[in-house]
């Protein structure tokens, strides 16, 4: 598909999940923001070969981004962590502990939950998805859910032995992603957040297909949620590792009616380039004609707006700062944000 058969398809918004939004949109109560951080190796930084990052200084980053509901990854679970697909709540971090103990004494109510690998991945205590919230902005509607799907054993081998590299681990949601439902209050907009992180490039361009049956099958995880979880206001952000918008899995994604706020292929990682300009790894993707999210990434967004596609750059965290300053301190993917409409519950 071309860019431009791209940008069509996300433009007819939410066809298959969501239906159709009114004509007439509801007015909005409040902004929630919404972000994706992956933290590169946080909790083992001598497996991920870089400096131990400081609690001081996530802290300072998330109170910068303004986010309410933070997708995270490559989390290392360095207490209570079980292996398996199961729900990782009781897993913690303790660099996330002592920096979000630093913003509730700043007045948030923050809490965060991990979440297991597939049984079988590499680095199996590492590398974690997860995500943490405000309880100040949203409230938990139960807790983190696993995703239901079966995994092609036979397809995965079929898709390791076009890798350019060995690849005797798992290969299809190594990460095996869960969702959480939130309130933004009593009578307001319920939305479902699913953090990712597909498939990395190691491995040259099958991996590409490896992303693309990933998600597939999280789309049709989604459609299969209990009631009590499902709901058309669903966001999946995180670390795609997708190198264009124009990328199979994204396409996946589109014909299912979310919308690429990173869809202008914005760069993100620090060091991993695309061509000629940063890799543009990580997206966040929204449903398209709901009306909370209908307005969502605008593709003229430049990131000024609340609710355009911001990546925040490491001068904005600190003056002067270069990009291979930020990532000895903290990452070497940049954090990412947009913002929906709250309003009253239509669903």
């Amino acid at each position: 598909m071309s860019r431009h058969a791209l940008i069509t398809t996300l433009a007819l918004g939410w066809a298959s999940l969501a239906g159709a939004a009114s004509s007439a949109a509801p007015p909005c109560h409040h902004l929630l923001t919404v972000g994706a951080w992956n933290l590169q190796w946080l909790g083992n930084a001598q497996a991920g070969h870089r400096k131990p990052q400081s609690p001081d200084d996530i802290a300072s980053m998330i109170a910068l981004s303004g986010v309410d509901i933070l997708a995270l990854e490559e989390v290392s679970a360095t207490e209570g962590a079980s292996s398996g697909s199961g729900s990782g709540s009781g897993a913690r971090n303790a660099t996330l502990d002592a920096a979000f103990a630093q913003l509730q004494a700043q007045g948030g109510r923050w809490a965060y939950a991990l979440f297991p690998k597939r049984e079988g991945a590499r680095a199996p205590q590492d590398q974690w998805t997860g995500l943490a919230w405000n309880a100040a902005a949203v409230t938990p509607v139960g807790g983190p859910q696993p995703l239901s799907a079966t995994i092609d054993t036979a397809r995965e081998d079929a898709l390791r032995h076009q890798m350019d590299r060995d690849e005797p681990n798992t290969l299809i949601w190594s990460r095996w992603p869960q969702a959480m439902k939130f309130s933004a209050g009593p009578g307001l907009t319920d939305v479902v957040v699913v953090p990712i992180h597909f498939k990395s490039n190691i491995g040259g361009e099958a991996t590409a297909q490896v992303r693309a049956v990933e998600a597939e099958l999280l789309v049709q995880a989604l459609r299969q949620l209990p009631s009590s979880l499902r709901d058309p206001d669903t966001i999946i952000l995180g670390d795609s590792n997708m190198l264009d918008a124009d990328e199979p899995a994204a396409q996946v994604l589109a014909r299912a009616g979310f919308k690429d706020c990173n869809a202008r292929d914005v760069g993100t990682h620090l060091s991993f380039r695309s061509g000629e300009k940063r890799a543009p790894f990580d997206r966040i993707f929204v449903a398209a004609r709901q009306p909370e999210s209908a307005d969502t990434c605008p593709l003229s967004g430049v990131g000024r707006a609340p609710r355009d596609f911001k990546v925040i750059k490491p001068h904005e965290w600190q003056a002067d700062l270069k990009p291979s300053q930020f990532q000895a301190r903290l990452s070497d993917h940049l954090l990412v944000r947009t913002a929906l409409c709250v309003m009253r519950d239509d669903d």
